[in-house]
């Protein structure tokens, strides 16, 4: 079984995640307990801005400089087991901290005690984007105001090669009647340079691109349709699409397009910016570049015209409302108390409702102090006329089982996606990838197959280990909801995986590879077995874990080579750059290999670290040198 710890991330010089010994950040309060101190910050806890399911939000101060910020207060006990979870809060802080610029929201410290961690970032007063339309109407020269800001926000992304993935009103916050962008939790660096394509099901539905909806492959421009989806919004108080689920959102979007108001009159540009934004096709849809040149001739026009809000946006008496982030937006659980949670009393009848934060992701339950195997005989013991304590025992010993349960069905679910997503990795860079290879035997597309059956046949063990749980413990999974959860998604999870493979065979199909792939004598007995009928032996497993394993160092060895030929004495950091993203394909595809031998040793395998670790490197050649060190590991060591 695999086993997960919080990773070790260097932020500004400190060790967060797991630094519970650090005596200078340890908080302590003042007598009456209301007023809290984290390192060089104070918060009172009367000043609550906001809360979700693993933490608050409070206005705080820094001691030396008397600045007001903003402190996310989360419980780490709360997403210690929860790899994605974790990841998205790592990934928001890391994205975050990159950025210095006045349209997104600014990342100041981050601390950690033993049962908390403390992000802390500028204090945005004046509310959210959201706030404001649901309060006051907006024109339509303020709209582009607004509109212009979070432009100018992604300009600075874009350059940096991040995708939000979750923008809507809600995560554009207001200071000084300056639009930030906020709640990074879903971003995702991406090779722009090559128009990755995304498949990851994320984000807030109603401002969704199409594509994301119909779980589709997606890239650069699913940003452009949520700012089209914003736009609409502010100049027609209304966003342009509607429906009860997201399937029906998807059909009413695709049986009517989107059409301009002719009772609403707008200026040329309003007219246009909507008109490409809200385009079905990604490829027709208009491009960053165009965008920003667009609101650069705009703001050349309107250089002498005020401010269209004047000298205040908002009644700065009334609380602020600020979101958690990804710390409660990305997954924030229909039941999150302790270890077996309560319902989240705030939800709303549809998902479609802007305010609703239901999650779509299971969340693991809490596993501080397990209950070791003789407590738990010891509590089932007790006498039955004690019946308060007979209910603790019992009430312990439900809440083992269930945890023991969850982290085995999890632990493996987890390997099955990491898996999974190096498939849609190498499959999203597979015209830049084979470029770097001598590919006439299509290494490169058996590899991708070889992996994607890998999951194929994982997916159905899991379904059978679920199956054989949810039997022998139909009690527990009746009652328990993480259980449930798990189970639902792990069926989604599957749904996707068949996608990707349809998806995959298509392609081939198009590129005119299937009957090379079908009579490949590595690789044929792939086409002609079910998994899904029990027809792999365990010696077909074997075989495609192996050519998993001699594919891998082979394509890995090749595009490392070729690259590293490539760059040669190259020092331009830009020149440099847009060879990362090809360094990463094949580095995971080397953690694909070790992490099957770690698991046949039975070792722990950290997946949250082994995706942060593509991001550590400031300079390319070192990661270049790194990934080479890790090939030497398999007896490949590839590159002078």
């Amino acid at each position: 079984m695999y086993q997960f710890s919080m990773p070790n991330i260097q932020i500004g010089g400190a060790n967060i995640l797991n630094n519970p010994n650090q005596q200078s950040i340890n908080g302590v309060s003042n007598q009456n307990g209301q007023v809290k101190i984290i390192g060089n910050y104070s918060y009172n806890l009367r000043h609550c801005l906001g809360e979700g399911a693993y933490g608050k939000v409070y206005e705080g101060v820094e001691k030396n400089t008397q600045q007001t910020v903003a402190i996310k207060k989360l419980d780490i006990r709360q997403f210690q087991n929860d790899n994605y979870l974790r990841n998205s809060i790592i990934s928001e802080i890391e994205i975050l901290k990159r950025f210095n610029h006045k349209n997104i929201v600014k990342f100041i410290d981050l601390i950690t005690t033993q049962r908390s961690l403390y992000i802390i970032t500028e204090f945005c007063k004046d509310k959210d984007l959201r706030f404001l339309i649901q309060n006051k109407r907006l024109t339509e020269n303020q709209a582009l105001h607004v509109l212009r800001d979070i432009v100018e926000g992604f300009k600075e992304l874009v350059k940096h090669n991040v995708i939000h993935r979750d923008l809507k009103p809600a995560n554009i916050l207001i200071n000084d009647q300056v639009f930030k962008i906020a709640d990074f939790g879903f971003a995702k660096y991406v090779d722009y340079s090559s128009a990755q394509l995304l498949r990851s099901c994320v984000g807030s539905p109603l401002y969704m691109a199409p594509q994301i909806l119909a779980r589709k492959a997606y890239g650069l421009k699913s940003d452009i349709w949520s700012i089209g989806v914003i736009f609409h919004e502010m100049v027609y108080q209304d966003v342009p699409w509607k429906a009860r689920d997201e399937r029906e959102l998807l059909n009413n979007i695709m049986r009517q397009p989107f059409k301009l108001r002719k009772n609403v009159k707008l200026q040329t540009i309003s007219e246009e910016i909507l008109r490409r934004t809200l385009v079905i096709e990604e490829k027709d849809r208009i491009s960053w570049d165009e965008l920003f040149k667009m609101f650069d001739q705009y703001d050349a026009q309107n250089r002498n015209i005020p401010n269209p809000f004047g000298p205040s946006i908002s009644n700065k008496e009334n609380a602020f409302p600020l979101k958690l982030g990804s710390a409660a937006n990305i997954m924030q659980p229909a039941t999150s108390n302790n270890n077996i949670s309560q319902p989240n009393k705030q939800l709303k009848k549809s998902i479609f409702d802007n305010n609703n934060q239901a999650a779509q992701k299971v969340v693991v339950p809490a596993t501080q102090n397990p209950i070791n195997n003789a407590n738990i005989k010891r509590q089932a013991s007790l006498p039955t006329n004690n019946l308060v304590n007979g209910q603790i025992g019992v009430a312990n010993n439900r809440q083992y089982e269930v945890k023991k349960i969850f982290m085995m069905i999890n632990n493996n679910r987890q390997q099955v996606a990491f898996k999974h997503f190096v498939c849609v990795d190498l499959f999203s860079k597979i015209k830049k990838n084979t470029q770097f290879m001598n590919n006439q035997q299509l290494d490169y597309q058996k590899l991708i197959l070889c992996i994607a059956a890998s999951v194929k046949l994982d997916m159905q063990q899991l379904l059978i280990e679920l199956n054989e749980n949810e039997n022998a413990n139909k009690d527990l999974f009746s009652n328990a909801k993480e259980l449930k959860a798990l189970s639902q998604t792990i069926k989604k999870e599957q749904e996707f995986y068949k996608v990707f493979v349809d998806e995959f065979l298509q392609y081939i199909r198009n590129a005119n590879y299937i009957e090379q792939l079908k009579n490949d004598k590595e690789v044929s007995f792939i086409f002609q077995k079910d998994a899904s009928l029990n027809e792999f032996t365990d010696q077909d497993k074997q075989r495609v874990d192996d050519f998993i394993s001699s594919l891998g160092n082979k394509v890995s060895k090749e595009i490392l080579s070729s690259i590293k030929n490539i760059i040669g004495n190259k020092q331009s950091s830009q020149e440099l750059e847009q060879y990362r993203p090809y360094i990463v394909s094949a580095e995971y595809i080397l953690d694909v290999i070790e992490n099957k031998k770690k698991h046949q040793k039975g070792q722990e395998v950290f997946f949250d670290q082994l995706h942060l670790q593509k991001s550590e490197h400031s300079c390319v050649k070192v990661h270049l040198d790194k990934v080479n060190n890790k090939i030497s590991i398999f007896g490949f060591n590839l590159l002078p």
